[in-house]
């Protein structure tokens, strides 16, 4: 009977503490390695003016800047990236320091192999032996599958840092993950679809939830962005202007299930350096902080707060720190 109750008692004591330590366990999602990006707050602010070059100090493609509805990028694209000539043109080009002097130059048209001339086309000047691409702003494909024809998207694209941002109640957390693969995209965004009809506006504002850089190099479209919404939308700012797609919030909580617990990641801590430099809250759940030079654009691990760890510091990264731009 004494052994009974003693039995009894101790499934109530483990009962108990279960349901006192279990809500730690669970709450606590600081399972990411923080990455600490260090401000200045009495850093002097300089005003950055924008400097309009001379006439003889700008590139060819910046002297005649646009084409039709096209507006020329900084890309230059190899011989075998160009398709067939479409037509010779005559461009004119503006002297900011000369408003009563204009300048024109004929330029030969063609195709870049891979994307229909409806997104962007490819001029050669008169004693240049490059391409340049020229993008069309205006292009409003109709579904996601025609916007992945017409730029050949899957061969074209490439991806680098998630970016996941949210409120905690009044707390902002914003997290980075890394590794993600075209296939990865591919599978969880696009494939299941082709079908989603561009319904954007920019009267319409959706919250992103997360986003992911984004390049299509061929067309000298470097960090923008593929983005998911809280409402359920795929949105995009490749050729510069607004395209969404919606795709339903089972997907896009799917696909951010899928980024949370499949890919590396760190969370994005601000610290002001004139204030106490604290280790973090829960700091013992932290693998590796990671301090972030805002001048140098530099990363360095400055703690690996492992129980199980006893290697020395990791080498510093010299990864910039730079988020995409996403559309309105």
């Amino acid at each position: 009977m004494k052994n009974a109750k003693i039995a009894k008692w101790s499934i109530i004591v483990l009962f108990l503490l279960l349901v006192i330590i279990t809500p730690f366990f669970f709450a606590n999602d600081n399972k990411y390695p923080i990455k600490e990006i260090r401000i200045s707050s009495t850093e002097s602010t300089t005003l950055d003016i924008a400097y309009i070059p001379r006439w003889d100090e700008m590139k060819i493609y910046e002297q005649f800047s646009s084409y039709k509805d096209y507006s020329a990028s900084s890309k230059a694209i190899s011989v075998n990236d160009v398709g067939n000539f479409i037509e010779e043109t005559k461009l004119t080009g503006h002297d900011e320091y000369n408003p009563e002097t204009n300048h024109g130059t004929l330029a030969e048209v063609y195709e870049v192999k891979g994307i229909s001339k409806e997104c962007a086309v490819a001029l050669k000047f008169p004693g240049f032996d490059e391409f340049y691409v020229y993008t069309n702003h205006l292009y409003r494909p109709e579904t996601l599958g025609e916007f992945c024809d017409t730029l050949s998207l899957y061969d074209n694209i490439s991806f680098g840092t998630v970016y996941y941002d949210y409120f905690e109640g009044n707390k902002y957390r914003s997290f980075e993950f890394y590794g993600i693969t075209k296939d990865d995209v591919w599978n969880y965004l696009i494939k299941d679809n082709l079908e989603a009809k561009n319904v954007h506006s920019d009267a319409d504002m959706h919250i992103s939830l997360m986003s992911i850089s984004t390049n299509v190099d061929i067309l000298g479209c470097n960090n923008i962005s593929i983005a998911v919404t809280e409402d359920g939308y795929l949105t995009t700012n490749i050729l510069a202007t607004g395209k969404t797609f919606f795709i339903g919030k089972e997907k896009v909580d799917t696909f951010i299930e899928f980024v949370k617990n499949k890919l590396e990641g760190c969370e994005i801590v601000y610290v002001f350096e004139d204030e106490d430099d604290n280790t973090p809250e829960d700091s013992d759940t932290v693998s590796q902080i990671i301090s972030y030079n805002v001048e140098t654009g530099e990363e360095t691990v400055i703690e690996i707060n492992l129980d199980t760890a006893d290697s020395n510091e990791t080498e510093a990264s010299t990864e910039s720190y730079s988020p995409p731009y996403i559309p309105d």
